[in-house]
């Protein structure tokens, strides 16, 4: 947040109001699956979940998902995006480009880093564009997220017992890193 002056030239006054230069992508057209890059009982808990799938073979997990997305013939171009969550500081120039709907799509703020995101996105062919706009006073993306109505799509990949397994809470200690 940045304090915007406006000044008006024809009467000589000045206006002093705080304001939020927004970033952003038309998110009613983006699909996201969100998983972690940890096990941990504070997910459990923050996510009012009985258990969590360890994928041990994320790369293949990752591919069916990629070919599952491609059959849709509304997806964009781009295709699914695969990559861990570029957490930022609201009050500081994030280091991604910002510019990009293609990374904002990854973006969230570093309160919520302990939870180790990482993210498949998808668009329709209309995803992905770019709009920047001011807006006044606070601005909180999450507040803004929960406002807005839950689009599914169903993406069928078939069995992936293979490649992945039901971790009960019992089994999760406290915390541990997926590799």
């Amino acid at each position: 947040d940045t304090d915007t002056i406006i000044n008006n030239i024809s009467t000589g006054k000045r206006l002093e109001i705080k304001t939020s230069f927004l970033h952003s992508t038309e998110s009613e057209t983006v699909f996201a699956y969100c998983l972690s890059e940890q096990l941990s009982k504070k997910l459990l808990i923050e996510f009012n979940s009985d258990a969590c799938i360890e994928i041990f073979n994320p790369i293949e997990f990752i591919r069916r998902v990629r070919i599952a997305v491609m059959r849709f013939i509304s997806t964009h171009r781009y295709g699914l995006l695969a990559q861990p969550v570029n957490y930022y500081d609201p009050t500081k120039v994030p280091s991604f480009n910002y510019n990009d709907p293609k990374q904002i799509v990854f973006a969230k703020e570093n309160y919520y880093a302990w939870q180790e995101e990482y993210r498949l996105t998808f668009g329709k062919k209309s995803a992905f564009k770019f709009k920047q706009e001011f807006t006044l006073d606070l601005y909180d993306p999450y507040i803004e997220a929960m406002k807005g109505e839950y689009k599914e799509k169903l993406v069928k990949i078939g069995n992936i017992q293979d490649i992945a397994r039901t971790v009960s809470p019992n089994l999760v200690k406290s915390s541990f890193k997926v590799s």
